[in-house]
This record gives structure tokens, sequence and C-alpha cells, in this order.
């Protein structure tokens, strides 16, 4: 997300979810997070090739790497 009102939006979805849920957002835009008493921010460095593709094996595919034949 990177506009304000998104951030205000998804923080505004709390009641739908079950009590103890955690939201997680991600931004480049840090002025678009409007912080209160229930939000932490945490800085996190990028990652680099590898490690994208290793973050997306593991949840589209449960495992590392991707699959046969969908490594492109």
């Amino acid at each position: 997300m990177d506009k304000w009102y998104q951030f205000k939006a998804i923080v505004g979805m709390r009641d739908w979810l079950f009590q103890g849920s955690k939201i997680i957002v991600t931004t480049r835009n840090k002025a678009s997070i409007v912080a209160d008493e229930e939000c932490v921010k945490c800085k996190v460095e990028h990652l680099d090739n590898k490690k994208s593709l290793e973050l997306f094996g593991w949840h589209a595919f449960g495992q590392a790497c991707p699959v046969e034949d969908f490594g492109e």
C-alpha cells in the first residue's frame, strides 16, 4: 500500500478479525503509515533476488524453491 487512506482502511478492518490476529502491512512510503497505540512499525531490509524467490517458494509451494517447471 502506498496511500495513507489505504492504511486507515486496512487498520479499520481489525473488527472483522479474530481477537489476537495480526495485520502485516508493507510499504516503501513511510509517510503513508499513520501509527496509533496499537501499531508497531518495523524496518525490514530489502531481499535480494535469491531470497525473494525463496520466500515466494515457501508461500506458493511449501518449499524453498519453486517446483519443477515453475522456476521461470
